[in-house]
């Protein structure tokens, strides 16, 4: 009699291992989904972050391109306005 009784409680025993075993591999993956979730919108906003840093950047030396382009037209186009200038006063 005792020898089915200590049966019957290893055989609960292992079940309640079993279950154990089950209910924290749910709660780790559950863990490591909620991880990875929080990692892929770390990364989204670094991309982000990036992506305007650049926009930024290359848009500023457009800018000064396109300036620089600008002021050397200028500087030509009033070069030869003033030799036009000197050649109707002459």
């Amino acid at each position: 009699m005792v020898c089915v009784q200590a049966r019957r409680a290893l055989r609960a025993l292992k079940g309640l291992v079993k279950l154990q075993a089950l209910v924290r591999g749910h709660n780790v993956r559950k863990q490591a989904k909620m991880t990875l979730r929080c990692m892929q919108a770390l990364v989204r906003v670094q991309a982000r972050v990036l992506d305007q840093r650049m926009r930024l950047s290359h848009e500023g030396s457009r800018e000064s391109a396109f300036s620089d382009t600008n002021s050397v037209f200028e500087s030509r186009y009033l070069q030869e306005i003033s030799e036009r200038k000197s050649m109707v006063l002459c």
